[in-house]
């Protein structure tokens, strides 16, 4: 029997002192985003606290180059726990799990 699996999340965690800046890019560049179904984002009451935007790797770019701000970016692995400092705005991104099992039963 062989058994094969991956999985784990991919988290970014900005620091408390760059939410102010984070705040304004997310006002700013809001209407670029869009929800699951490829709807837009029309409209934002809190960038953070809705939990309806999540920043690509193009936004992270852009971030970086527009604010100069950019996360603490890791991979979490089965079996490791994340801790988040208070006041720092996160966002995480399941990996997709690929379970791959082969066993033979052989009847004679």
């Amino acid at each position: 029997m062989s058994k094969t699996l991956y999985g784990g999340a991919v988290w970014d965690i900005f620091r408390r002192q760059d939410v102010p800046r984070l705040i304004e890019y997310l006002q700013k560049h809001h209407k670029e985003f869009c929800h699951i179904n490829n709807l837009p984002v029309d409209s934002v009451i809190h960038p953070i606290h809705d939990q309806t935007l999540y920043l690509s790797e193009r936004h992270k770019k852009q971030l970086k180059e527009e604010f100069d701000v950019e996360p603490w970016t890791f991979e979490q692995h089965l079996g490791e726990a994340v801790f988040i400092p208070a006041g720092c705005p996160h966002q995480v991104r399941n990996r997709q799990v690929q379970v791959s099992l082969n066993e033979f039963n052989f009847l004679l």
